[in-house]
């Protein structure tokens, strides 16, 4: 095959894991051209609304952020320090004021002393209470520090795992929201801020209503074509070609799930290497489906820990599991009645059953289990697919849903 040539497979340019940027961002144009156009007009126009990314664990929200964090550097290229970026996580950037002062505005010796600063005046080493006061007057300070910086070069700050308010001290993540807000209304400042389905549920514990004001962009499964794309294009970069069967069912195993997908990518890619082979066909998919089998099991196994916590939640989930049996989307209601009347079937069910249904499937939304896109009151599964596994292991067997979803609404 023209252009094909075996390489070792620790080149494989497939790298499933969370957080890991895939070879090709395939399926999210339109996520794409909404941060892209904000980027391009913020020196210029500046911009009072931040973006809050969200949607279930494994669909690319980091990789969507590395994608910012790259164009951001492209960008500056051309015009010297147009842009500033800062790509960190949200645990980290406020585990203190000191740790977010020097990630924003000051240097290493910020950083040296976080330590003496974290733990307030009383008990500092005599040597370390100069500094710690240093630190409290540069965080009073932030808001107009922040506006010096972005006059020199727009800055654009993108927060992961921001969900995380129980690693994170709730007073300083609705202070830093705030200041925040503050400079964006009067400096070239944009904030992003990336996690699961409860980032919303997250900020109003931290008291903020950056989520009211933000932009918000749901993160779900892929379209089919989005899937196509986000295999074929790094196979063909190696100069290997794929039926259109045999991507078609790499494609209907994956769910459209963009981490299964890679799982995908990665033993079609080892497959055509290992053989010396440019050229693949459905049987080649087939016998390399084995790998990607295996690494979908170990995240059944790993999320249905998860999700069957408390007989409660489990029994919630396997009737929403059973509810969405040759279903595409569900109206939330209905979802609820059938929960309330699993946890009515309990040995010992709740008091309540309409709050434990609320609540039970509050949780499921949390952990990705059920999606509900921002702006709809319609739910799709997480990943189809483990909604089989949960039913199975509620002790029905239910037939393996292993068409593609419809195409998301954008």
């Amino acid at each position: 095959m023209t252009g094909f040539k075996p390489k070792p497979l620790e080149d494989n340019p497939f790298r499933p894991g969370y957080g890991e940027k895939p070879p090709e961002l395939a399926g999210r144009r339109h996520e794409q051209d909404l941060l892209g156009t904000r980027l391009r007009g913020l020196p210029k126009n500046g911009s009072r609304r931040g973006f809050a990314i969200y949607g279930p664990r494994g669909m690319g929200k980091t990789a969507l952020l590395i994608w910012v964090e790259d164009e951001c550097k492209r960008l500056s290229k051309p015009f010297g320090r147009r842009l500033s970026v800062i790509r960190t996580s949200a645990p980290e950037f406020l585990k203190s004021k000191a740790a977010l002062l020097h990630a924003l505005i000051a240097g290493p010796r910020i950083e040296r002393i976080e330590a003496g600063a974290e733990g307030g005046v009383p008990g500092i080493a005599r040597g370390n209470i100069k500094a710690a006061i240093s630190v409290e007057r540069k965080w009073a300070n932030l808001k107009e520090s922040l506006i010096r910086k972005c006059s020199k070069a727009a800055v654009v700050l993108l927060l992961d795992e921001a969900h995380a308010v129980n690693k994170i001290d709730c007073a300083l993540y609705q202070e830093f929201l705030n200041i925040a807000q503050q400079v964006a209304e009067k400096a070239p400042f944009l904030l992003v801020l990336a996690g699961t389905p409860d980032l919303p549920g997250a900020l109003s514990k931290a008291e903020s209503t950056f989520i009211e004001r933000a932009q918000e962009l749901g993160i779900g499964l892929l379209d089919e074509a989005g899937a196509k794309a986000a295999i074929r294009k790094p196979l063909a970069g190696d100069g290997i070609v794929i039926d259109e069967d045999a991507l078609s069912h790499a494609v209907r195993d994956g769910q459209c799930y963009p981490y299964f997908l890679q799982e995908w990518g990665q033993a079609l890619w080892d497959a055509a290497m290992s053989q010396s082979k440019g050229h693949l066909t459905l049987q080649d998919a087939k016998d390399a489906g084995r790998e990607a089998h295996a690494a979908k099991m170990k995240i059944y196994h790993k999320r249905h820990g998860e999700i069957a916590k408390t007989s409660m939640r489990e029994a919630a989930a396997v009737a929403v599991a059973r509810a969405f049996i040759g279903e595409q989307g569900l109206d939330e209601s209905r979802l609820r009645e059938r929960i309330k009347e699993s946890l009515a079937s309990l040995a010992n069910p709740p008091a309540d059953l309409h709050a434990s249904a609320i609540e039970q499937l509050a949780a499921l939304r949390n952990l990705g289990f059920v999606w509900v896109r921002p702006g709809e009151d319609i739910a799709r599964p997480g990943i189809p697919s483990l909604m089989d596994y949960t039913h199975s292991k509620g002790g029905q067997e239910a037939p393996i849903n292993t068409a593609p979803p419809k195409t998301p609404p954008t």
